[in-house]
Order: C-alpha cells, then sequence, then structure tokens
C-alpha cells in the first residue's frame, strides 16, 4: 500500500524518502545499510544500487518491521496525509510481532493489573470486542488489546481468499489448544484469552 501511494505521488521520486530517513533515523539507516553491504543473499542487489542513492523499493526489502512503521510516519508527516487507523495502530501489531519473533511466553501474565492494564484502551477496540462477541474485559490488557487490534488490521487490509486461508491456519491452532484442555482448564485467564483468540479467528470468516 505504501509502495502504490509513492508511484502514484508526483511529489515524491523514490529517493526523496529515503534521504528523509536516513537525515531523521541515520544510525538506523547505517545499521540497515551495513548489514545490506555484507548480505550474501542479497549481493546482486547491492552491486546494482552501489554507488548511488538507494531506492525506496529496495530499502523496503531491507528493513524490520520498526524501521518500516518509522518511514511510514515520516512519509506521513512530509506529505501531510490524513494517517488512517491502520497506521495508527501500527505499534500494536509490532508488540505481538516482536513478541512472536523472539519466542517470549505470550500466555505469561496476560490479565496481570500491575504490568498490563490499560486505564484509557482505544475506542475502536470496543468497537471491534462489541462486534465480535468479545469480553470488554480484554480491551483493558496490552496483550489481548493487541490481538484484537491485530485481527481487526488482518481482515480490513488483506484479501478475502488471504483472510479465509488465515481462518483455516486458525483452527488448526485452535485444535492443538483443545488437546491440553487439560493442563489449563482450571485457569480462568487462558480460558478467557483461548476464548478471545476463538473469536478472533472466527472475524476473519465472517
Amino acid at each position: 500500500m505504501l509502495m502504490t501511494d509513492i508511484t502514484y505521488n508526483n511529489q515524491e521520486d523514490g529517493y526523496h524518502i529515503v534521504d528523509l530517513f536516513k537525515q531523521k533515523c541515520p544510525q538506523k539507516y547505517n545499521s540497515i545499510y551495513d548489514h545490506y553491504k555484507v548480505n550474501t543473499y542479497l549481493k546482486d542487489m547491492f552491486i546494482k544500487t552501489y554507488g548511488s542513492p538507494l531506492p525506496i523499493w529496495a530499502l523496503l526489502e531491507l528493513v524490520d518491521f520498526g524501521a518500516f512503521t518509522m518511514i511510514l510516519d515520516l512519509y506521513i508527516k512530509e506529505y501531510s496525509i490524513r494517517k488512517s487507523k491502520v497506521n495508527n495502530l501500527s505499534k500494536n501489531l509490532r508488540y505481538v510481532r516482536n513478541a512472536c519473533a523472539h519466542n517470549n511466553v505470550f500466555l505469561l501474565n496476560v490479565y496481570n493489573y500491575k504490568s498490563n492494564y490499560i486505564k484509557r484502551p482505544t475506542h475502536l477496540s470496543k468497537q471491534i470486542a462489541s462486534k465480535s462477541g468479545v469480553q470488554e474485559i480484554n480491551r483493558f490488557y496490552n496483550k489481548p488489546h493487541d490481538v484484537l487490534i491485530l485481527f481487526w488490521i488482518h481482515k480490513t487490509i488483506c484479501s478475502n481468499a488471504l483472510n479465509v486461508r488465515r481462518h483455516h491456519d486458525g483452527l488448526k491452532v485452535i485444535e492443538r489448544i483443545k488437546k491440553s484442555e487439560e493442563n489449563y482448564k482450571n485457569s480462568d485467564s487462558l480460558l478467557r484469552f483461548f476464548s478471545l483468540l476463538n473469536k478472533m479467528i472466527d472475524l476473519l470468516h465472517a
């Protein structure tokens, strides 16, 4: 979606936004470029772009999700683009993505009042919870709140075919969870979270 907007933006040549990112986030840019230089899988691409300004299409092949959100924010500010709900909530996606990527124990302290409580959850989470039949309590804790946002964004920006595939994948996860039900049947926290997950998976096929 970002590349499409850049392509049809007559004010952006695909190099200016990269130069802006380099100016505003020099450490991040240099770290990405240093990795680019030594990555054997990207050697052909590096040879083509070496000595020349790096275009946005090449940069987006190299960045992690955190850097992508930085570029997205810079682009939105540079061209005074009205932020969509998806842009505003990209940090929620990043939290879930990082937890998964780094093998964090996601199910630990899901409803811990001291460490995970949200005093003012997003209004969007209320709409999603209401539409999905999810318990209101899930809006007030970081992990379940971010899962609500994650599934809503997937449902919103992905194709129907992809949502159907992810729904199918999700049902397999639910099957695995049910096989271990004996281990968590007395945990209100896990039962509540798995109920949330089940309903959000169903949202993809709704």
